[in-house]
């Protein structure tokens, strides 16, 4: 079954380097089932074929040309807590503790189909991320327990999990489509909908154009912010600084040399911003919607989405380049606060959470502590700021203009 899988599979890869091909057209040819192309297609994506489209679309292969002249601003990244599923179900299915060489093995087999990319490079990598990050994490979440040292099992606490075959999973998939927003359950059929997308594809949306780093959860619905994107797709912000003319807050117009270092479109602000440089190599953020043009200079640029900027961005709470500062707060360990906070910090991958006595302890290294503190306020007296004690003092002081606040209209 898999030689005439892999068979299969090269002869699609040669037909799209022809044409566009919808999934009925290619169903059609090779007589098999829609879940089987989709599987062959998701594998030659694995394997470093840029193929893009789908569905009514049609899939198409994109030469080497295009993939240089197509400016990639983020590459997807498959979530965490996927991952951690994923170990989770390896160890309830062996009901042994395994050593960290034997979970990555079946870590392999189960996430990759037994195929992980090319040299030691990429297993020292996965290595690194399941000792470094996720077994960490799993741990102190309870979810697994270390009875020895280096050797994990399941903990009496985690929760259940079961296997879900690739097949069902995109019948599952399938199906979901055919349930319309006035659905009573729509909101969950979309969770449902996205987490098996990601689980198969390793994208939130396999339709959606990723030109920009996310923060926040909603997708961009503003036209300003689109247009501006569409814009961005003729400048070659990867291999050259941009001249750029922009309006201040106050209206004044100014024009700069920037180094473009990432793209990001902020959900709660609904707003897209440049960061970067400026020539003098300073850090800038530019508001898109400020931007009144842009256009490529001569200078080389070797700052997108360098290691530099991509820490910036795992640091930022919110948009900031302010620097970063060691973050420990102490919740309250009642009313679903624990899951609160873990849904939060599937996007903070230098988060931890651990328990002490009654309390919950976060940790984390975040820049814009303002916005941080706006997202603690919502706790309330659950939520105490150990430090560091600038964020201290911005509670406190807000608590107290709340208090004078309620005095001043006599409550």
């Amino acid at each position: 079954m898999a030689g005439e899988s892999d068979a299969r599979r090269k002869k699609i890869l040669k037909d799209l380097t022809e044409r566009s091909w919808t999934l009925t057209e290619l169903v059609q040819r090779y007589g098999a089932g829609e879940s089987s192309i989709k599987h062959d297609i998701m594998g030659l994506r694995k394997q470093g074929y840029q193929i893009q489209g789908g569905g009514k679309k049609g899939y198409r292969l994109l030469s080497d040309v295009e993939n240089a002249e197509k400016p990639v601003f983020l590459e997807s990244i498959r979530r965490d807590n996927l991952s951690k599923l994923t170990i989770l179900l390896i160890l309830q299915q062996e009901k042994k503790a395994l050593s960290v060489a034997e979970i990555q093995d079946r870590y392999v087999k189960s996430a990759y189909n037994g195929v992980l990319g090319d040299g030691a490079k990429t297993q020292r990598q996965l290595r690194e991320r399941l000792t470094r990050t996720l077994l960490p994490s799993m741990l102190s979440d309870h979810l697994i327990t270390e009875p020895e040292k280096g050797y994990y099992q399941v903990s009496e606490q985690a929760p259940v999990t079961l296997p879900l075959g690739t097949a069902d999973a995109y019948d599952i998939l399938d199906q979901l489509h055919y349930f319309g927003a006035a659905h009573p359950f729509a909101e969950d059929l979309r969770r449902v909908e996205e987490k098996l997308t990601i689980a198969l594809t390793d994208e939130a949306d396999p339709d959606r154009d990723d030109t920009y780093r996310m923060i926040g959860k909603k997708d961009i619905g503003d036209m300003k912010v689109l247009e501006f994107l569409d814009r961005l797709k003729d400048v070659p912000l990867r291999e050259h600084a941009v001249d750029v003319r922009f309006r201040t807050r106050s209206g004044e117009e100014l024009r700069t040399g920037f180094y473009p270092g990432l793209l990001c479109y902020a959900a709660d602000k609904n707003r897209l911003f440049l960061m970067g440089k400026n020539l003098e190599e300073q850090d800038m953020i530019l508001r898109c919607d400020h931007v009144e043009e842009i256009s490529p200079r001569q200078e080389k640029n070797h700052w997108y989405q360098s290691p530099y900027f991509l820490r910036i961005y795992e640091e930022m709470f919110s948009i900031s380049m302010d620097p970063a500062e060691h973050v420990v707060v102490e919740f309250d360990h009642m009313f679903g606060i624990r899951d609160k906070l873990q849904r939060m910090m599937r996007h903070r991958s230098h988060a931890t959470l651990r328990i002490s006595g009654e309390f919950l302890i976060y940790e984390d290294d975040i820049r814009g502590l303002e916005d941080f503190a706006k997202y603690l306020r919502q706790y309330g007296k659950s939520a105490r700021v150990i430090r560091p004690e600038s964020l201290r003092q911005m509670m406190i002081r807000s608590a107290r203009l709340t208090l004078e606040r309620y005095r001043e209209v006599g409550l």
